[in-house]
């Protein structure tokens, strides 16, 4: 009997520990681009000086770009300072603001966004790309990257990124943003890429504290009654 016992108590403990760990670093979200068009979810908001196109693009092809960073060559969103106005001759001008934001999302617990960009190998413009997160009509800015636009400051290799969100308690939604931000076309900016965007929820303190105290009781339990078998 205490065999049997011991052996229920094991795999009740592997059950524990496995949904523990699901619970902890399953993502409520996760893009590649993978598909045409806008993911289901996603939005788009342009708010350059006379914007010419939604904003945010899967590439056509990356034949004049780059590859993706994983996935098929074009599977990335991406957005560029063509996406405002031109001058006579064909030059981007004036002010590019192209926001994209994730699905609506759970924000009740702490959050963690992961992602990827990337611009042009040997880009000979500045570049700047914001990041944060809408929360009950607010926007609260996370990180920046590259904010002097200062050329070659911009990932010219796919480079990964994590930002967190703190939890902003039970029933709260939101979005996370990407916001492309160029005050003046004329002397920055040129084209950047994201792709393999995830986020996940994060265990309060408390509970996964809780789980841990519970796993070592059990532990506890099945050492004494090894060593009275």
């Amino acid at each position: 009997m205490k065999t049997l016992m011991h052996r229920f108590s094991v795999a009740g403990l592997g059950l524990l520990l496995a949904s523990s760990a699901a619970w902890a670093d399953g993502p409520l979200l996760q893009e590649g681009f993978d598909g045409q068009g806008l993911p289901a979810g996603w939005s788009v908001a342009n708010f350059s000086d006379s914007p010419a196109s939604e904003g945010w693009f899967r590439p056509a092809s990356p034949d004049d770009t780059f590859s993706a960073q994983a996935g098929a060559a074009n599977s990335y969103i991406a957005t560029s300072v063509f996406v405002g106005v031109t001058d006579a001759n064909g030059n981007p001008t004036g002010r590019i603001d192209a926001m994209l934001a994730t699905p609506v999302l759970s924000l009740a617990d702490a959050t963690v966004l992961n992602f990827s960009t990337r611009t042009l190998s040997g880009n000979p413009f500045g570049e700047s790309l914001h990041i944060g997160a809408i929360v009950a009509g607010s926007f609260v800015e996370l990180l920046t990257i590259n904010p002097g636009m200062t050329v070659g400051g911009f990932p010219e290799q796919w480079t990964s990124y994590s930002v967190t969100l703190p939890a902003q308690g039970a029933g709260i939604t939101g979005r996370y943003y990407f916001e492309y931000l160029i005050p003046d076309a004329q002397v920055a900016g040129n084209f950047i890429g994201l792709d393999t965007v995830s986020v996940s929820a994060v265990p309060e303190p408390g509970s996964a504290g809780l789980l841990l105290a519970g796993s070592a009781v059990l532990l506890a339990g099945l050492r004494r009654r090894s060593l009275r078998a």
